[in-house]
């Protein structure tokens, strides 16, 4: 039993296969079965315009587009020339306080007792040995008035 109206005819003239899951070409807009789905295995006429690339810098990390047929060296080498932003902008970054540690997160996870920066794994009080806050260092205590000396 055949159903007509489920699925697509393939565009291509010599093939017209019936396709239940066909792709429509974005540069020409007609319908292909998976062999012809392809700007080359068609021919699209449109597919210089569609085709578009983008390279990312090296060195600054935006994508820079490259129009067709342009070599993407050339691009690259204006866009450095030109001023490309040679900072790069760092996100913040917070290490383990755990001796031996090397985990670093992008995103704090404080200890609420000792205050310290711990990474996923030491994050829990009893996986970092959690002594609480440190206390400051004991000063000694200014009396107000001082015991007179006697000579």
């Amino acid at each position: 039993m055949e159903f007509p109206s489920v699925g697509k005819h393939c565009s291509e003239p010599y093939c017209k296969q019936l396709d239940f899951l066909p792709f429509k070409c974005a540069g020409c807009d007609k319908i292909f079965c998976l062999e012809h789905r392809s700007y080359d295995s068609h021919h699209c006429p449109k597919r210089l315009v569609v085709d578009r690339k983008a390279i990312v810098c090296p060195i600054c990390n935006i994508p820079i587009p490259v129009p067709p047929g342009e070599d993407p060296n050339t691009r690259i080498d204006d866009h450095i020339n030109s001023g490309c932003a040679t900072t790069v902008r760092s996100t913040p970054r917070y290490p383990c306080s755990v001796r031996g540690c090397k985990n670093v997160e992008l995103a704090p996870l404080m200890c609420n007792k000792c205050g310290r920066h711990h990474c996923v794994t030491h994050r829990f009080e009893d996986h970092h040995k959690c002594t609480g806050r440190h206390a400051p260092k004991k000063q000694p205590i200014a009396h107000p008035n001082p015991p007179a000396t006697t000579p």
